[in-house]
């Protein structure tokens, strides 16, 4: 995504839940001007139809292109939970 813009990335669960759950998303590490949020909230109902989780690249006053891993999970369901992926940012300096 470019310097100072946003991206969306589609989520989704890979099965029914019992009840409401939130997908929350955190940096695991990389460029710190890369951030995803705000959490999800899928429902018995929607669980299986993605969902928009924005990421942000901020400006900053390098010329270097950034880039992050993050960690997407929820804490409400048994298992392996978490889904690791990459952003990377265009720098426009």
């Amino acid at each position: 995504m470019p310097e100072g813009g946003t991206a969306s990335v589609q989520v989704r669960l890979s099965q029914q839940p019992p009840g409401n759950v939130i997908v929350g998303t955190a940096r695991v590490y990389g460029d710190t001007d890369l951030s995803a949020g705000p959490p999800l909230t899928f429902t018995p109902d929607n669980w299986d139809v993605p969902q928009p989780l924005t990421v942000t690249a901020a400006e900053d006053d390098d010329a270097v292109n950034g880039s992050a891993t993050s960690d997407s999970r929820s804490s409400q369901i048994t298992g392996s939970s978490a889904f690791l992926w990459n952003a990377v940012e265009q720098d426009d300096d």
